[in-house]
């Protein structure tokens, strides 16, 4: 097996730093955000308060607060967002730019050695943002470079959707998406934005609609319709060679589904 690394570039970093930028983000994000040691990231969401997803993103620690790390091309947008929720918190609001460098297949215990994991899901490897603490590692002699293209198709295999085009604004549940499941929500923390109804529907188990890994013989893009004859039952979320991920009724899964008249096809996911 290849140990392959990618350079991702289209990602930003806002630092959230100062004496009380635990507690505004605990207050804020989905996700535990207390007790994480220097360079360790947690997966977590910023919701609306009726619960749908606002932000996808990751959050590192930092020794004076923190880094998130978030789609570029909305980065200015979080920034506004964060400094509106902070009010009078004393936290300095900061936009970097930022690198990360993936890498996943063949990690052996030397390489991954006190390194971060993809906290979404160990399957995407390692994942080492230009932090001070990372920047001795180099690992050009022991790995392949990718193309985005394959470390796409790989996180679709794992089921990891991503931003804001594969996670609709102000549209999306994290439960339909499963972004619990790639541990996103923590359920046993304290108030944040959007818990009320994220709670509720977690304890009541009332999910219609679920993401699912699909394939077909050709190409599709993002909210193409998913048809059970003349009924859509759902839409494409992210699209890659032949397989992708769609956001799909559970109901309909035994029918015969389409897309633009081509049969879709459920796939099982990769542990």
């Amino acid at each position: 097996m290849t140990l392959n690394r990618l350079e991702i570039t289209d990602r930003s970093a806002l630092n959230v730093c100062g004496p009380e930028s635990e507690a505004f983000l605990q207050s804020i994000l989905s996700n535990d955000m207390t007790g994480l040691t220097l360079g360790q990231p947690v997966y977590s969401l910023l919701l609306t308060p009726q619960g749908k997803v606002v932000f996808d993103l990751i959050a590192w620690r930092l020794e004076d607060g923190f880094m998130i790390e978030v789609e570029k091309p909305r980065s200015t947008e979080l920034e506004k967002k964060l400094k509106l929720y902070k009010l009078r918190a004393d936290v300095d609001i900061s936009l970097k730019n930022l690198s990360v460098t993936c890498l996943w297949g063949d990690i052996t215990e030397p390489i991954a050695k006190d390194l971060p994991f993809d906290p979404r899901h160990k399957g995407l490897g390692l994942r080492l943002p230009d932090l001070d603490i990372f920047s001795s590692l180099n690992f050009d002699n022991a790995s392949e470079t990718a193309t985005e293209e394959m470390y796409k198709s790989h996180r679709i295999s794992l089921k990891v959707p991503q931003g804001s085009n594969e996670i609709p604004l102000d549209q999306a549940f994290p439960l339909e998406y499963g972004l619990h499941e790639l541990a996103g929500i923590d359920f046993q923390k304290g108030c944040y934005v959007g818990q009320e109804v994220t709670s509720r529907t977690y304890r009541r188990g009332k999910i219609r609609k679920s993401l699912y890994r699909c394939s077909a013989h050709d190409a599709f893009s993002c909210q193409d319709e998913i048809m059970s004859g003349d009924r859509q039952v759902g839409e494409i979320c992210t699209w890659q060679g032949e397989e992708g991920l769609a956001i799909l009724r559970d109901d309909s899964l035994e029918e015969n589904l389409t897309v633009n008249d081509i049969a879709l096809q459920i796939q099982e996911t990769q542990d």
